[in-house]
């Protein structure tokens, strides 16, 4: 097994909003959202006697993608202050599981929690049921030990 690996680092509003954009640019509903506003296009360029309906439905769906990638991100970082935000937080991985630190927080899961994980080009994301924890790649002191927590990552959780 790969040796344990521990981290201490604190997240920024600018981190935690991009990383949740990201994901929600990258989610299976925006995409469905943005090849129904494609059709849409298509279909007025075609001269659609549907053309209102479509209108009025793709005004909806551009109002929710707003929604979700602008406003959503931004709020979902305001819920979680004061606890975690722009504080230090120290994350332990090991053959027991994750233990996760904070100022107003203590906590330990076991690996069978991780559901899976996603990385990014400057993050990794273990996702534990619908949250995930953000972890910036700028917290590795080393390629050698992002490899080590991608060690652990494939043996314990897996990415099911």
């Amino acid at each position: 097994m790969p040796p344990p690996v521990e981290l201490t680092f604190t997240l920024t509003e600018k981190e935690f909003v991009r990383c949740v954009r990201s994901a929600a640019l990258r989610h299976p509903l925006t995409l469905g959202l943005i090849a129904f506003l494609v059709l849409n296009g298509l279909l007025c360029l075609a001269g659609s006697p549907f053309v209102a309906v479509a209108g009025t439905l793709a005004t909806l769906a551009l109002l929710y993608l707003g929604y979700y990638i602008v406003v959503a991100p931004q709020s979902a970082y305001d819920r979680i202050r004061p606890p975690l935000a722009e504080r230090p937080q120290h994350f332990r991985f090991s053959d027991s599981g994750v233990e996760a630190k904070g100022i107003s927080f203590e906590s330990r899961l076991e690996w069978r929690t991780i559901t899976h994980y996603r990385e990014n080009h400057d993050s990794i994301r273990l996702y534990i049921g619908g949250n995930f924890i953000l972890l910036p790649k700028r917290a590795f002191s080393s390629v050698e030990q992002m490899e080590s927590l991608k060690g652990w990552l494939h043996a314990k959780a897996g990415n099911r």
